[in-house]
């Protein structure tokens, strides 16, 4: 997920702009008082008689109003980054960086809802880890933490951009995968099956076995299945 956006050197900018705005107005204000002469003539003769006192509150005004932009930026990018962190936190697991149960409910409505209006379809895949319980008893949960860990990296590397990947509860995980049929969505869960069987998990210099059981489900606008 991106951070906040920068926003410091824009509210400089609009600061260093309005800082302006206390010369210009100076300027504006005594030129009325000049009735004789052209705009030209009486820009001139102030110039001449006091320009340095208008480079000065321009340089003066813009400076510590383009500073005062900057405080404020920090300040909406800091807090900005704090709502998104705030989200971020509220949406995934703590554990693995995937998305966490209650998202992944509220966006498997909302993808079916999508799915049945736009007719496409949509394939959950639905992945188990064989007898982890094993793992945790014989290794420590410590290192069931690790594992859990590593398969959620295997399975956010094979998935899309536009797939939603979660942790569905202990040892399962879900992924979500709009615009998909069974039969397209069936070597992604084979290839992440596979990566997994293939890791070198180790623990204490001992080789640790650890497998996926994967099974999918495909609603379809047209059978619903």
């Amino acid at each position: 997920m991106k951070w906040a956006r920068n926003h410091r050197a824009a509210y400089a900018f609009w600061g260093a702009s309005l800082g302006l705005g206390a010369p210009l107005g100076a300027l504006a204000g005594r030129l009325l008082f000049f009735e004789e002469g052209t705009l030209a003539r009486r820009l001139t003769q102030e110039w001449i008689h006091a320009g340095y006192f208008y480079l000065y509150m321009a340089i003066g005004t813009v400076a510590v109003f383009a500073l005062f932009g900057y405080v404020l930026g920090r300040k909406s990018d800091e807090l900005e980054r704090q709502t998104m962190r705030a989200t971020t936190l509220a949406i995934t697991d703590g554990l693995t960086g995937l998305y966490n149960h209650r998202y992944l409910h509220e966006h498997l409505a909302a993808e079916v809802l999508r799915a049945h209006r736009y007719k496409t379809s949509l394939t959950c895949l639905m992945l188990d880890i064989d007898n982890f319980k094993i793992v945790n008893d014989t290794h420590g949960h410590p290192y069931g933490d690790e594992v859990l860990r590593v398969i959620a990296r295997i399975i956010r590397e094979q998935v899309r951009r536009v797939d939603t990947a979660g942790r569905y509860g202990g040892e399962e995980f879900l992924v979500l995968m709009p615009h998909t049929t069974s039969k397209e969505a069936l070597p992604v869960a084979e290839r992440i099956r596979a990566e997994v069987q293939e890791f070198p998990f180790r623990c204490q210099g001992q080789n640790v076995r650890v497998t996926l059981s994967v099974g999918l489900a495909t609603y379809d606008s047209d059978t619903n299945y």
